[in-house]
């Protein structure tokens, strides 16, 4: 089981990076992540600090809570390059965490509560074309 939140991101990270190509993704990126080469792209970070309540039988119960910034195209692209294709990436990434909801027995449980398109500033202040995905994960550590 995932103790630290590390360990959480770069498992979903290598699930993103490994499949990039079939999930039709150009480049994955981790945590503040600044440069995106090519679009389009995956960020993978963590949205809030771990969650520890008690749990059973002298244990931590754990939730962890990530954020996957889906880059479709800058804002400044043309409508054509901004495809329904491109919009349906958060899917196919929904979909691709969804076939693992234990991420390998690293969670008790994991998935995607929601997905938010909108734009997005990346970290040179450009509006991008963007879906936020939000997954939350539990998981149980030894006190």
């Amino acid at each position: 089981m995932f103790s630290e939140p590390e360990e959480v991101v770069d498992y979903v990270w290598n699930i993103l990076n490994t499949n990039k190509a079939t999930l039709g993704l150009g480049f994955v990126g981790y945590a503040d992540e600044t440069l995106l080469p090519k679009y389009p792209a995956a960020v993978v970070s963590f949205n809030a600090p771990v969650q520890r309540d008690l749990g059973p039988t002298r244990t931590f119960s754990l939730t962890f809570a990530l954020q996957i910034i889906i880059y479709h195209a800058r804002l400044t692209a043309s409508h054509r390059t901004r495809t329904k294709e491109d919009m349906q990436i958060a899917a196919t990434v929904r979909n691709k965490l969804h076939e693992d909801y234990r991420l390998g027995g690293g969670v008790i449980f994991g998935f995607v509560e929601s997905e938010r398109p909108g734009i997005v500033a990346d970290a040179k202040g450009r509006a991008n074309v963007a879906t936020i995905l939000f997954w939350t994960g539990t998981s149980r550590a030894a006190l």
